[in-house]
Parts: structure tokens; C-alpha cells; sequence
């Protein structure tokens, strides 16, 4: 499950990467995993994990 979870990180990083330059707050609580951005939620590839 780890394993998954760096390839998934890695997978998203770009995402991350963009909007932690334009708002590194939010950055802090989409690292949780637990608490998405709504706006981030309407974006396929990032609303689905968890």
C-alpha cells in the first residue's frame, strides 16, 4: 500500500507543485489526504484519493 502511495504522490506531484505556488496553505491541508479543497475535488484526477 505504501509502494502505491509514492507512485500515487508521484503521480500528483505536478498538481501539488502548481498549486502550492498559488496557495501553499492549501497545500498543507491537501497533504492529509483527509480534507480536499472542493475545488480540487472537481478535478478527475485528484478527487479521487483519500
Amino acid at each position: 500500500m505504501e509502494l502505491a502511495a509514492v507512485r500515487a504522490d508521484a503521480y500528483f506531484n505536478p498538481v501539488d507543485s502548481w498549486h502550492t505556488l498559488l496557495n501553499p496553505d492549501t497545500n498543507a491541508v491537501s497533504t492529509t489526504r483527509g480534507d480536499t479543497p472542493a475545488h480540487l475535488g472537481t478535478q478527475p484526477c485528484c478527487g479521487g484519493y483519500s
